[in-house]
C-alpha cells in the first residue's frame, strides 16, 4: 500500500511560504493559486523560487517586461534601458533578401566557373573566386599513436598535430632509490629492536622490555589455552578441518575434547567471528553445528566462556532452588561464596566446597557469617547430568547471589 507525501500548504489566495519556513529541498504548495514554492541558494544567499502552469502566466509577469502601459494593435516589445516596453516597429534594418554576395565590399567575383571556391587574397584584402586544390583532410582518428622516449628530466607528454604521435617522456629516476638489498642488513638495525645488548638464543622470540624489542623465552605447550580473571573464565578449542563439515565436536587439534556451558561460546572460522543462531547453533555442550558447510583447510576456534558470578537469584519460596549449575560432564569441583539476603531478616555469607563423582555429590560448607540469624541451608545434587548447588531459604523472598571457582574434569 502507497503512503501519501502530503506538503506544506495552503489555500488562501496570494500568500506564499518565506525562506526561512522552508528547509533545502522542501515543498510548499497554494493549492488556490496553483502554485508551488521551494528554496535554492544561488550564492548570494537565500531565493524562493516558484513553479505554476505555464498558461497562467503572461509575458507581463516576467521580471524585465513591462507593459504597465498597455500595447496596441501592431506594437512590439523594444528595450528602454531596464526593461522591454511596448514601442511601435519603426526598424529600418536594410533587407538583403535581393542583394548578392558579391555586393559585399570585401568579395571580387571576376570570373568564377563552376567548382571554384573563395579564398583570401591577401595582397588585395578580399575574398577571390579560385579553384579548390587543398586536398588536406586533417588528421584521422586511425592516424593517432603514442611513443616512448627515452627517460628524461622530470618526464613529459607532446603531441604532434602533423603526425597524430604522441610522444611520452619518462621522468629520470636515476638519482633516486629504485631498490632495497636487505640482504646485508640485520633486525638489529631497527630503532625499536635491540639484539645486541643480549644476544638471542635458539627458540627465542621477540619481547617487548618497555623500550624495545629483545629476545626472550616464551612458555610453550601444547592442549587447550584456558584463562579467567574479572567474571569470565573459559578455554580455547581449535579444529584444523581434513575435510568438508557442518559440526566440529569431540577432540581438536591438541586432543582436548570440546565443551562448553549452555550457548556460553564465541565460535571464529579462519579468523572471521560467527553469529549464534544465524551462522552456527551450539548444540547441547558438546557440538557446534554450522548453517552452511566449512571446507576443508578451514580453520575453526571455539572459545567457551563461563561466568565465575552467577545472576542474582530471588527465591519467592522456602524450598530448595538452585543457584548454581553446571554440566557435570564438564565440572569435577567447584568453590562457591554464597550471598543471602532479606529485608527483615538481614544478611547471611558462606563458603561451601563441592565434588562429585559423577551420581554422587559431597560438600562441605565453612566460613559462615550472618547479622542477625542464619537465612538458610545449602545443599548438592547432581540432576539430570548437571552439577546443582541449591539454597533452601529459612523466609521467602529471599535474594542469593555467588562467585564460583570451578575446576574442569
Amino acid at each position: 500500500m502507497s503512503t501519501a507525501i502530503i506538503h506544506k500548504r495552503t489555500s488562501v489566495s496570494g500568500r506564499s511560504p518565506t525562506t526561512a519556513s522552508l528547509e533545502y529541498g522542501e515543498l510548499a504548495v497554494n493549492t488556490y493559486d496553483g502554485k508551488i514554492f521551494f528554496k535554492y541558494n544561488d550564492g548570494g544567499g537565500d531565493v524562493l523560487a516558484t513553479l505554476r502552469e505555464i498558461s497562467t502566466y503572461s509575458i507581463d509577469d516576467l521580471s524585465d517586461v513591462d507593459l504597465s502601459t498597455a500595447p496596441t494593435s501592431g506594437q512590439v516589445l523594444k528595450w528602454n534601458g531596464s526593461n522591454w516596453v511596448a514601442a511601435d516597429d519603426v526598424d529600418t534594418t536594410l533587407t538583403l533578401g535581393n542583394e548578392s554576395i558579391g555586393s559585399l565590399g570585401d568579395v571580387d567575383l571576376t570570373g568564377i566557373t563552376d567548382g571554384q571556391v573563395l579564398k583570401w587574397d591577401s595582397a588585395n584584402s578580399k575574398f577571390i573566386a579560385a579553384d579548390d586544390t587543398d586536398t588536406d583532410t586533417g588528421i584521422l582518428y586511425t592516424d593517432l599513436s603514442a611513443t616512448n622516449a627515452t627517460a628524461s628530466g622530470g618526464g613529459s607528454l607532446a603531441y604532434n598535430n602533423t603526425n597524430g604521435v604522441f610522444t611520452f617522456t619518462p621522468p629520470d629516476l636515476s638519482s633516486y632509490l629504485t631498490t632495497i638489498d636487505l640482504t646485508s642488513e640485520s633486525i638489529d638495525e631497527l630503532s625499536d629492536v635491540d639484539t645486541s645488548t643480549v644476544a638471542p638464543t635458539n627458540g627465542q622470540a621477540l619481547l617487548w622490555n618497555g623500550s624495545a624489542w629483545a629476545p626472550g623465552t616464551v612458555s610453550t605447550g601444547s592442549g587447550t589455552i584456558t584463562w579467567s580473571g574479572g567474571n569470565i573464565e573459559g578455554a580455547v578449542f581449535t579444529y584444523t578441518l581434513s575435510s568438508d563439515t557442518t559440526t566440529v565436536s569431540g577432540a581438536d587439534d591438541n586432543g582436548n575434547t570440546l565443551l562448553f556451558n549452555g550457548t556460553a561460546v564465541t565460535v571464529y572460522v579462519n579468523g572471521v567471528r560467527l553469529v549464534n543462531g544465524d551462522d552456527y547453533t551450539a548444540s547441547s555442550g558438546t557440538t557446534i553445528t554450522f548453517q552452511e558447510t566449512i571446507f576443508s583447510g578451514s580453520v575453526v576456534e571455539v572459545i567457551a566462556n563461563e561466568s565465575l558470578n552467577s545472576d542474582e537469584v530471588s527465591i519467592s519460596t522456602t524450598n530448595a532452588t538452585a543457584v548454581y549449575t553446571v554440566s557435570a560432564t564438564k565440572v569435577r569441583s567447584v568453590k562457591l561464596i554464597i550471598q543471602m539476603s532479606h529485608s527483615t531478616g538481614g544478611y547471611h555469607v558462606t563458603e561451601v566446597l563441592v565434588i562429585h563423582n559423577g551420581s554422587t555429590t559431597y560438600d562441605t560448607e565453612y566460613g559462615t557469617i550472618f547479622s542477625s540469624n542464619s537465612l538458610g541451608t545449602v545443599s548438592s545434587q547432581i540432576n539430570a547430568g548437571n552439577l546443582e548447588v541449591l539454597v533452601t531459604p529459612v523466609s521467602a523472598n529471599t535474594d542469593v547471589r555467588c562467585k564460583v571457582l570451578s575446576i574442569d574434569i
